[in-house]
């Protein structure tokens, strides 16, 4: 089930800043670094059909960043705590890794 809401996450979407700096500065910065040119871009449009964003306080990583990440059947579900939301570079850098591995 697909919902654009999350139970219980009130106060994220009250601050806006939160999922950015959670979810969507790090996926455009390793989607930048990835599409750096054609190949890249055409590769990772093969790999890639959809972006979830999900937060599962059970099994959300707070460093270890791979860890929050799956592929299956070019579904990218990204699934990162709540904590060490200024650690932009290094979400950004497990997404990039984790896809480029995948390429």
């Amino acid at each position: 089930e697909k919902a654009i809401a999350l139970k219980g996450s009130k106060y994220d979407y009250d601050n806006m800043w939160n999922f950015e700096k959670r979810y969507f500065r790090p996926i455009i910065n390793a989607m930048s670094a990835i599409c750096i040119d054609e190949d890249g871009i055409e590769s990772l449009q093969e790999l890639l059909k959809e972006i979830v964003f999900t937060f599962d306080p059970k099994t959300a990583p707070s460093s270890n960043y791979k860890k929050g990440l799956k592929l299956e059947d070019g579904v990218l579900t990204i699934n990162f705590s709540n904590t060490n939301m200024n650690y932009l570079k290094e979400r950004g850098t497990a997404i990039q890794e984790f896809l480029e591995d995948r390429l």
